[in-house]
């Protein structure tokens, strides 16, 4: 299993810089705005709870975790146990992995900075 990583405290600041904060390298778009959502900014609570583009991730978690996918919710089962840790870790590792693949597939057809790709 990955090295664990500190969970996003808060709601604010783009979903790329937390990212690149704790250690993941993710290519930072020109625009905050989310690619698929328009008028929509892509930060921490819009990428974990409402983008469509990670609906597959939440439902993993949710497997785990019955209780609200809120900011509320994760830090609760942050606390809940050692197992309730590794799958709020695990979520988040796994939509940074999925930001990867979806940023190194438009940087190949050269979408990378237009948020103009639908994935």
């Amino acid at each position: 299993m990955r090295e664990l990583q500190p969970a996003p405290t808060s709601s604010t600041g783009s979903f790329d810089t937390f990212s690149h904060n704790n250690g993941y390298r993710i290519k930072v778009y020109r625009s905050a705005e989310c690619p698929i959502c328009p008028g929509i900014d892509e930060d921490v609570e819009h990428v974990l709870f409402h983008c469509p583009r990670f609906l597959e991730e939440r439902q993993q978690f949710q497997k785990y975790w019955s209780g609200p996918l809120t900011l509320e919710g994760l830090g609760a089962c942050l606390l809940e146990s050692q197992s309730g840790w590794d799958a709020v870790v695990t979520l988040a590792i796994n939509i940074i992995e999925r930001l990867n693949l979806i940023r190194r597939e438009e940087e190949t057809r050269g979408n990378v900075g237009n948020n103009t790709s639908q994935t």
